[in-house]
């Protein structure tokens, strides 16, 4: 081997080179090193010694000389930056240590008995020195960081396995390896471990030892700090764990040719066995004291202090000392150092190396390699799955339908090989367990059989994590670019089983502390077994149960559990059931009487009398026809004829047919309306409604296409055509549309036929909708856990998507500090869930002492986080939830403080959110411990605790006595036992363990052990041992006792805190809850038991200081001596982890305790991953889907399959990762998801849109997007031709051309060359269900549309979109309006496209049958471009501006959109909160100043100039003007220095409204926010709004301390304590931004007054202001809030865009059917249409809106009045014939009855078969005629019995429905028989009924005919009466036009003075009063949804009596043979005419 001088840097860094040229050589080249080259790569020692040289100086990035910035520099050229960056890591600790060194410690190995053949670890390999000189047969374990000589390790040495990573984040099983050799190395960086942080080098050593086999020995280089530091904590650790074998101590020469000087050791550990007592060589080494070296203390471990010492290789000297001039000291050699270092080693002891065998799996092992071939595969085993071939015992997966070997480096894998074959056996043991276990429990085996299955399950489990640590142990690192990479070593391989989800969900593992909890399924059944049900008492019980089973009505099912014919099923059920005409499927009432029921209704009526019972139901249910003036009509609307628009334009025009043409084309939603010259140029078309730059009909076109004109002037530049906007034309053209759409508004109802066949197509189209109400009370959930109960709105939405189709979940949810409802409550008498707490329980608070509840706040749905601690514990709570919590650093202000006898406030603890404590987890926030709980009262004990705990700890009690080992004889005096019970010694032979036994005497039973058995504990063995409930809940003093029994007993002192051992985990948990609950904090572990194959379970507690766990004299000492020297730690709880989980139900308490804090633990899952996984599940088992396929959002892919897995324990769900669609491996995957059967597949977003579409799919779905463009352009020719004015059409059309560019860009992409399906696609995976979770993420889909520039309208779109839409597309192609599910709770966020997008994606059938799937089509008929006059920023002028500003017809869209939509919106939620000042906000109103006044003309003139093109954008700007006119709106002092403070400005205003209402509002504290954005910061002159207000409140005598500004709390910790002083009342005014507490900020239970003194810039944040106060949880029952606005100033026109901004959402979230324009928007918005009239300070503008305001009511009473003429008008047209109709019957009515008076006398009534019969004679002849009848007709069937009275009786017999009885002469009466009731003499009852009704029937009519014609005289006089208000309204029109017109920036001449315009105004307003009311009433009957099928038959079934309860009813066939002349066919009725018939009551069948 190379020398390399160590005098010689310059030499050895060019050997450094020369590796690294080796290395990289041998890498590229694939191949090993040549003899030569290994010499080049042994030469590498590391950077260490060279470092300070070779490298840069990182400040100042010099080398030292030129000649290392050459070496330095090629060094770098050589290396990747990773390769770079990990040098110079590595390089201060990179020190190689010394041959000499090397050998000695193998002669240390090999003396101590380590075998050739051991397994070798060694952490911090390097470039494999120590691999270099082992003995032969030594397999080593390599770890080392640096890329460089990790990679020289492995290219020198690849007999051994090297893992190039660093040392934290190598996972390897514990006690594993035989011996840990090496040289640690040294880096002042700090590591988490063994609850402790340790130095770099300190974890090396002790991870190591962990990883040793119990026996295996340590020997290792280690820093003299380690033995010789005075604090001898880590020592300590050592020896808990391993023995000291002895140490070494080096000269500091020794590593002298490495280039270092320093003292080190030679450390030698023995990891010891279980339970096996410390054997230290020397006890002293724990413990390092003063040495004298040469006259000065020098602090060495005890160890080395005697003189001489055989293991010190020199003499102590202060001569070239180390390590400072006070203290160091060195280490002088004495001799030859190899042989001194022989001679040290042999004073070790020999041959104590005793390491045991690596347990292994019982599997057989393998001799030879087994070839490559391919097995068969088990029919168990699907695609994916691992298991083991019987034969070989190999490991093999099935890919492709074929079982392949695990392969690894090309040889196959065995169970008892390579640590991957050993891993994967253990892990398919545990999955087959686990499977086992579900089995069992799914197949309902007794519980004998499923605990036998769960024990092996846990002690697979127990055994997987003795070895490997974790199922789920996770490596998170980040690498050189930043980049985080997540790793899970243990789940390698193995996560592509499809059960890998399943084995990872049988623990909780927590990533930051690195602990993993055991799963529900290892303690306690998860899965129920439901026996099938085979039988139903009542056919209404049958159609639950399939509706259950079945997912639909499935007759022959019922007909089997109900043992009845199909007949008597539908007979029973009556009108629970319709066919469907169509399908001819049976349906549910709720189903068949909802959705489109016109379209029904017209198609049941079309079938004839066999559905005439459908048609009369459905008659029952059709929505109320709207009339016109409830219906908004706009040009372009889709539904609007053609030749109604033709006739419009010529009666507006005054042109004939010929003249004009209208077409429209439905697809496109394009309208076309041509016109001939002579058109054009009529007076109307160009004077009236047209102008000299465009005429009317081209402006009619445009209004048609929902287009604006805008007109430009177009010059030529150099030659270059230049456009400019002509503002005045513009405003002139778009006046003119505007008047066209008036007059049409006017026209299209105004002629009677027209209006009437109008209403009527409106009606059939868009009012045509019956919702539907959906209750899943009737499902059931097999395979669900049964501890997990879903909340009825969860059942309800399963039911809905299985039955309803495309569904999605909008769930919008409230807001408030809350817990999930089965969050655990202690309180005094055990843990109560949060859902079960009510006002006035007790509850634990945080000091241990019980408090009141005083308030149970419901919050709705919440985001709910799971809270980890360090001590096992762990909470749920939602983001916003409160907690006092303490930072590390604050722990250590407060000690610093204390230590001083200072107070600190900085370190107290503050009050912090979960969320900001999620995004500061890294400052460590630890949760002050609860005091020791007062649980409940002070009840008796059926015997003393500690005795008690005494006898769980060491008795025996499993047979008849009960016996107690004593190995402490002083324990029996401590003893109190029960009555009657004495102790008795046992024989026991010599030197055992002494024992007692407990006897009664003659008393029988005994009752020490009848207290066992009352327990629970008698027969338990020592590992089922626990707690009895009412010691775990009792005084804090008899807990306590019960500790100190059972750590009297099995307890001890370990390290630096006590600990308990048992072989019960349920013990051992009990244990943790009583450490908990008496004020400490503790955890437990597994580990390996003393027997083989059991489990012992180690407690680690730390409890207070004064709360001593031990009564036993000896073991109190111990514990005294050790807390005396301050060894034992106090209870420490630190948030270590926070998971967001999903959201819950959730609520929060108040308690009366001062703290406000309680006591609380539990675990929560999410609500989405139940709702969707439980419908999928469903819908699985009952056949209604075959495969689906769940999308998650990115983030929450493993956390939505294991809470799937916890509701579902046995789902078969395959888990797609991003890594599964890797070019390698989606072809795998995809085989997956095509081959195999799964409950559900589960992927992310991302991943969703990897799954490509065919080709073919995919070139058709583009070629129909690019045909919708392509008919959407017109000819360019004519676009060129109309360019004068048509610059709009320009530009739709280029808009149009590049998004159909983008189309066409696709399809080229899809057809190019070698373009192929990359494995199966979409449209073959054979999915046929997509839930889609948080779907907003697909809102941004292309959107078709000739409108632009047009606010409030997005035509962009996303490629994820896009995607969705085509994989939406091909399941709505494959299953019509099925096959998807979406949930969002922001459906609709941001416009109106995002409704009709969802549409698209969920009802495109709905939209395609309104004719509304073009998205102009729909926004014509929804929605309206409104031109818009607003206020100019200079709050005077108005400017022209079109945005789509409303919804029109809104019940309609809300009908179409909820059939598929189930909403929940916070309104719905009913929050309680304050109410509001005189219900709205108050407005203060301030003068504007002089000053302010020539600032803001000032702020015109920028404007002027900004406009006009005088300055430079940079220069300046309309948004610099705006923020400047804000800032002069709130202090004129923002702009101007020298402006002075005036008495009536805005902050003065708002002092003196905050001072009256602080001292209002004194008495009970009541709390002040005030809100400004703008001056917060002081400006240059040093004036600042918020120091302002600070003085001035001072001023008026407000306490300093009461008034805080939120700029002030720095931190969040500060913000916190700030928000608790608000909360208390102690800070009484708070200001601040809206950034700062518009969110987060929860501080609202004082707040009395919240202060705008500003307006902010988006309704939200207004929203967000005001929702600090009108919020849940604040006492006062009234608030108010203060607007504060300067007249005249740019207020104005903010809080004109806050109300613009807000109608849109007024618009959305309204759910009233009654407000059918989104202009009647909420009070908030209307507000701010106040505010902002107020504020312009201009009583013109006051007036405008005032006028617009009585303007919208008169519009409302117009249409009033229309609709009272337009019922007018049908009325009187109709009425005449109805009357002579209802005249006519009358007369027959009459005449029959003259007929019955007649022949009334007659002896014999009945004719009969032309026989005159009496009636006796008449009933027998008429039962032996019903003989001959049919039991069953198809068709209704009238059939002629005879007559009676001279009139004819029929029976008349319908398919479904009952029989009737006809009796006819000049009319027909008839009547329909009752149920029971069907016989001859039902029939001759009904005749006789009905011949006697004649007289009554014919004066009811009579009556009848006088009210239709009296009403008829009144509606003849109402019609053509004229609107009583028409000339209010238009001379209000007029005076509302010259005001508009005077208030523009170009005002004309001709108009009067604004003064005489708003005199008129208000004299007009005067002289009329206006009551209006809001809408039309709508019938409620009419609009009410489908009440469910299931509700309806609960609610029967609670209605009727016990002794009626549902029992099977007589069939039809037994009926007609016990009654013998009775016959009725299978009826079919309503319940109510049900119980009517049975009443014998008369039924007209309808």
């Amino acid at each position: 081997m190379r020398s390399i001088p160590s005098s010689n840097l310059l030499a050895q860094a060019q050997n450094i080179l020369e590796s690294i040229q080796a290395l990289k050589r041998v890498e590229q080249e694939h191949r090993r090193p040549t003899v030569e080259e290994r010499e080049m790569l042994m030469a590498f020692s590391g950077f260490g010694p060279l470092a300070l040289h070779i490298f840069a100086d990182p400040i100042t990035s010099r080398y030292r000389t030129k000649a290392w910035q050459e070496l330095g520099e090629r060094l770098q050229a050589m290396l990747t930056p990773e390769e770079y960056l990990s040098a110079k890591k590595s390089t201060f600790s990179a020190f190689y240590t010394s041959r000499i060194v090397i050998q000695a410690l193998y002669a240390a190995l090999a003396h101590l008995g380590v075998p050739d053949n051991s397994l070798i670890l060694e952490p911090g390999s390097g470039s494999g020195n120590f691999m270099a000189l082992a003995p032969d047969g030594m397999q080593f374990k390599g770890i080392e960081q640096d890329h460089i000589s990790g990679r020289i390790a492995k290219a020198l040495y690849p007999q051994h396995t090297l893992r190039v990573e660093p040392f934290e984040q190598t996972t390897l099983p514990h006690n594993s390896i035989d011996a840990a050799i090496g040289n640690p190395p040294y880096a002042d960086v700090k590591l988490p471990y063994w609850d402790t942080s340790l130095s770099l080098h300190e974890f090396f050593i002790a991870k190591s030892i962990d990883l040793l086999k119990p026996g295996g020995v340590l020997a290792m280089v280690v820093t003299h700090y380690l033995m010789d530091r005075q604090q001898p904590r880590f020592r300590e650790q050592l020896a808990e764990r391993a023995h000291f074998l002895g140490a070494v101590r080096l000269p500091a020469t020794a590593f002298a040719e490495q280039g270092t000087s320093v003292i080190t050791d030679l450390l030698f550990l023995q990891k010891r066995l279980p339970e096996e007592q410390a054997r230290h060589v020397d006890p002293d080494w724990l413990w390092s004291a003063p040495l004298s070296i040469e006259g000065v203390d020098v602090q060495v471990n005890r160890y080395f202090h005697h003189d001489p010492h055989p293991m010190r290789l020199g003499t102590w000297t202060r001569q070239d000392r180390l390590y400072g001039a006070e203290s160091g000291f060195s280490l002088l050699p004495t001799g030859d150092l190899a042989t001194q270092l022989q001679g040290a080693i042999s004073h070790l002891h020999a041959g104590i190396f005793h390491a045991a065998p690596s347990p292994a799996l019982p599997l057989a092992s393998t001799n030879g390699a087994t070839p490559y071939k391919l097995f068969a595969v088990p029919q168990c085993v699907t695609e994916g799955s691992f298991f083991l071939d019987g034969t070989t015992l190999a490991i093999l997966q099935v890919q492709h339908g074929e079982a392949v070997p695990v392969l690894q480096g090309g040889k196959p894998v065995y169970p008892d090989g390579s640590l991957l074959g050993r891993r994967l056996a253990h892990l398919i043991r545990l999955r087959d367990s686990a499977r086992y276990v579900l089995d069992v429990q799914n197949t309902g085996q007794p519980p004998a059989v499923r605990d036998q299955a769960r024990h092996h399950l846990n002690a697979d489990y127990d055994a997987f994590i003795a070895l490997y640590g974790p199922v789920n142990h996770t490596v998170i690192s980040t690498t050189a670019k930043g980049i985080t990479v997540r790793r899970m070593p243990n789940l390698v391989t193995f996560r592509d089983d499809p059960d890998a989800m399943l084995v990872m969900a049988l623990e909780q593992y927590d990533e930051t502390t690195g602990i993993a909890t055991k799963a529900a399924i290892m303690e306690q059944d998860v899965v129920v077994h439901q026996a099938p049900i085979t039988s139903a008492q009542t056919a209404e019980q049958g159609l639950l149960l399939s509706l259950d089973q079945k997912g639909r009505v499935d007759l022959a099912y019922i007909a089997r559990l109900t043992s009845k014919a199909i007949p008597d099923i539908l007979d029973e059920l009556g009108d629970l059931l319709y066919q469907d005409p169509d399908t001819q499927a049976w349906e549910t009432a709720d189903v068949y009487l909802s959705g489109n029921v016109r379209a029904k209704l017209t198609r049941a009526e079309q079938c004839g009398t066999a559905y005439q019972r459908n048609a009369e139901a459905l008659r029952l249910v059709q929505p109320e026809d709207l009339l016109p003036g409830n219906i908004d009509v706009n040009l372009g609307a889709p539904w609007i004829p053609a030749t109604d628009i033709h006739a419009f334009a010529c009666e507006v025009f005054g042109l004939r047919d010929f003249h004009i043409t209208v077409a429209y084309s439905a697809k496109d939603a394009l309208w076309s309306i041509d016109g001939s010259h002579w058109a054009s140029s009529t007076v109307a078309a160009t004077a009236e409604y047209g102008t000299s730059r465009i005429d009317g009909i081209a402006l009619l076109g445009q209004a048609l296409n929902l287009q604006s004109p805008t007109i430009y002037n177009a010059r030529w530049e150099q030659g270059k055509e230049v456009r400019t906007l002509d503002q005045k034309e513009t405003l002139a053209a778009r006046e003119k549309q505007q008047r066209i759409k008036q007059r049409f508004k006017e026209w299209i109802f105004s002629e009677p036929s027209r209006a009437e066949r109008l209403v009527r197509i409106y009606n059939d189209l868009y009012n045509n909708v019956r919702l539907r109400t959906f209750d899943g009370a009737h499902l059931r959930f097999p395979g669900m856990s049964p501890h997990i109960q879903l909340a009825k709105h969860q059942v309800d939405a399963v039911w809905r998507i299985m039955s309803a189709g495309n569904t999605l979940l909008a769930h919008v949810v409230g807001s408030g500090k809350a817990q999930p409802l089965n969050a655990k409550i202690l309180t005094p008498t055990g843990w109560k869930l949060m859902g079960e707490i009510h006002e006035g329980d007790m509850v634990i608070a945080v000091d241990g002492t019980p408090t009141k509840v005083v308030g149970v706040f419901p919050q709705g749905e919440k985001e709910v986080y799971r809270v980890l601690c360090s001590d096992g514990a762990e909470t749920t709570a939602c983001g916003e939830h409160l907690w006092l919590t303490q930072t590390s650093r604050e722990r250590e202000q407060t000690r610093r403080a204390r230590n001083k006898g200072h107070v600190t406030i900085k370190g107290q603890p503050k009050i912090r959110t979960t969320e900001e404590i999620t995004k500061t987890l890294k400052q460590r926030h630890y949760i002050p411990l609860a005091d020791s709980p007062r649980l409940q009262e002070e009840t008796p004990l059926p015997m003393d605790a500690y005795t008690l705990g005494v006898l769980i700890g060491n008795g025996s009690f499993i047979y008849s006595a009960v016996r107690l080992s004593v190995p402490d004889a002083t324990q029996l005096d401590l003893l109190t036992l029960p009555d009657g019970i004495a102790m008795k010694p046992a024989k026991k032979p010599p030197g055992s363990c002494p024992e007692v036994f407990f006897v009664a005497g003659n008393a029988k039973p005994n009752p020490l052990m009848q207290i066992l058995r009352d327990t629970g504990l008698h027969g338990h063995r020592s590992c089922e041992r626990f707690i009895p409930h009412n010691y775990l809940y009792a005084t804090s003093s008899a807990r306590l006792a019960m500790l100190q029994g059972l750590m009297d007993t099995d307890g001890g002192i370990s390290g630096r805190s006590t600990s308990f051992t048992s072989y019960s985990e349920k013990l051992a948990q009990d244990v943790v809850a009583l450490a908990r609950s008496l004020g400490g904090t503790a955890s437990y572990h597994a580990y390996p038991g003393a027997r083989q194959g059991s489990i012992r379970f180690n407690v680690h507690i730390h409890l207070p200081k004064e709360v001593c766990p031990f009564r036993l004299p000896r073991k109190i000492e111990a514990w005294k001596s050790v807390a005396a020297k301050k060894y034992l730690r106090s209870p420490l709880r630190q948030i270590v982890a926070i998971h967001a989980i999903g959201k819950a139900s959730c609520q929060c308490i108040a308690v009366e305790h001062a703290s406000q804090l309680y006591i609380t633990d539990d675990f929560i899952v999410c609500h989405n991953t139940y709702a969707m996984m439980a419908a999928m599940m469903k819908m699985k088992q009952t056949g209604l889907i075959h495969k689906a396929l769940i999308v998650t959002p990115n983030n929450l892919l493993e956390q939505f399959a294991r809470e799937c897995l916890h509701l579902y324990p046995n789902a078969k769900l395959l888990i797609a990762t991003k890594e599964d669609f890797t070019q390698e491996r989606r072809k795998l995957l995809t085989a997956k998801m095509a081959s195999g059967v799964w409950d559900g597949i589960l992927t992310t977003h991302s991943s969703f849109e990897r799954i490509s579409m065919s080709r073919a799919f995919q070139q058709r779905f583009l070629q129909q997007e690019l045909d919708t463009y392509e008919s959407l352009l017109v000819n360019a020719e004519e676009a060129r031709e109309n360019a004068r004015y048509n610059q709009a059409h320009r530009n739709i059309m280029k808009s149009l051309e590049k998004q159909k560019a983008r189309y066409e860009a696709k399809l080229e992409a899809l057809a190019a060359e070698g373009k192929k399906d990359d494995g199966l696609v979409f449209d073959e995976l054979g999915i046929d269900y997509l839930f889609y979770d948080e779907s907003q993420a697909g809102k941004n889909l292309q959107t078709p549309t000739k409108m632009q520039r047009v606010a409030g309208i997005q035509t962009g779109g996303s490629e994820r979109a896009f995607d969705l839409a085509m994989k939406c597309r091909y399941l709505h192609e494959q299953h019509p309006g099925h096959g998807i599910a979406f949930a969002s709770g922001t459906p609709v966020s941001n416009t109106m496209v995002e409704m009709y997008t969802i549409q698209r994606y969920l009802d495109p059938d709905g939209l395609e049958a309104a004719g509304l799937e073009h998205f102009d089509a729909w926004a014509a008929l929804f929605g309206e471009v409104v031109e818009l006059m607003e206020i100019a920023p200079d709050g005077k002028t108005l400017r022209p501006r079109s945005r789509f500003a409303r919804f029109v017809n809104l019940p309609e869209l809300q009908q179409m959109f909820r059939l598929f939509a189930d909403v929940q919106t916070a309104a719905m939620l009913q929050l309680p909160t304050p109410a509001l000042t005189g219900g709205k906000p108050a407005i203060i109103a301030c003068p504007m100043s002089d000053v302010q006044r020539r600032l803001q003309d000032a702020l015109v003139k920028r404007y002027e100039a900004v406009r006009n093109g005088h300055v430079k954008p940079w220069e300046d700007n309309a948004l610099a003007i705006t923020t400047d006119g804000r800032k002069l709106a709130l202090e004129a002092r923002l702009l101007l220095g020298t402006a002075e403070d005036e008495p009536a400005s805005k902050v003065n205003a708002l002092v003196e409204n905050v001072c009256g209402i602080w001292r209002e509002t004194e008495g009970r504290r009541g709390t002040q926010l005030v809100f400004a954005d703008m001056g917060v910061h002081p400006t240059a002159w040093g004036y600042c709004v918020y120091d302002d207000v600070l003085d001035k409140l001072i001023k008026h005598r407000l306490p300093r301390e009461q008034v805080a500004m939120i700029g002030d709390a720095d931190t969040d910790g500060k913000k916190h304590a700030l928000f608790e002083k608000v909360r208390a009342g102690n800070v009484r005014v708070l200001l601040g931004s809206t950034q700062k507490m518009g969110m987060g900020m929860d501080v609202q239970r004082r707040l009395v007054a919240l202060h705008h003194l500003d307006a902010p810039w988006k309704p939200a944040e207004v929203e967000q202001r005001e929702g600090r106060i009108l919020r849940q949880g604040n006492i006062n029952a009234e608030v108010a809030i203060y607007r504060y606005v300067t007249e005249g100033s740019f207020d104005a026109f903010m809080w004109q865009a806050l109300e613009t901004k807000a109608k849109f959402i007024a618009q959305v979230i309204t759910g009233d059917s009654t407000v059918r324009q989104a202009e009647d928007i909420s009070e908030q918005a209307l507000s701010y249409a106040e505010v902002k009239a107020i504020a312009s300070g201009n009583p013109a503008v006051l007036t405008m809106a005032e006028t617009e305001a009585a303007l919208q009511r008169l519009a409302v009473l117009a249409r009033h009045h229309d609709d009272e003429q337009y019922v007018a008008r049908v009325k009187v047209r109709d009425m005449p014939s109805l009357l002579r109709d209802m005249q006519q019957r009358l007369a027959q009515l009459q005449q029959d009855g003259a007929t019955v008076r007649t022949q009334g006398t007659s002896a014999l009534p009945f004719v009969l078969n032309e026989r005159p019969l009496a009636d006796a004679d008449a009933l027998a002849v008429l039962a032996s005629r019903l003989q001959t009848l049919p039991l069953v007709v198809s068709d209704t069937t009238n059939i002629l019995l005879g007559t009676y009275l001279g009139l004819q009786v029929h029976l008349a017999l319908h398919p479904y429905a009952l029989p009737e009885i006809w009796l006819t002469g000049q009319t027909i009466v008839r009547t329909a028989l009752a149920r029971r009731s069907h016989g001859a003499r039902a029939i001759l009852n009904a005749v006789q009924r009905l011949a006697g009704e004649y007289e009554g029937r014919g004066a009811m009519l009579a009556q009848e005919i006088q009210t239709m014609e009296r009403q008829c005289q009144d509606y003849a006089a109402q019609l053509g009466k004229p609107f009583a208000l028409a000339s209010y309204r238009d001379a209000l029109t007029g005076l509302r036009q010259q005001l508009s017109a005077a208030l523009s920036e170009h005002p004309p001449q001709s108009l009067p003075p604004i003064e005489d315009i708003v005199a008129q105004i208000t004299a007009l307003h005067a002289a009329h009063k206006l009551d209006v009311p809001s809408a039309r009433p709508v019938s409620v009957a009419t609009v009410r949804p489908a009440e469910a099928i299931t509700t309806r038959i609960h609610d029967s079934w609670r209605t009727q009596e016990p002794a009626t309860a549902p029992e099977p009813l007589p069939l039809f066939g037994d009926m007609l043979l016990a009654q013998g002349s009775s016959i009725t066919p299978p009826a079919r009725r309503a319940p109510r005419q049900r119980r009517k018939a049975q009443q014998g009551q008369l039924v007209l069948f309808v």
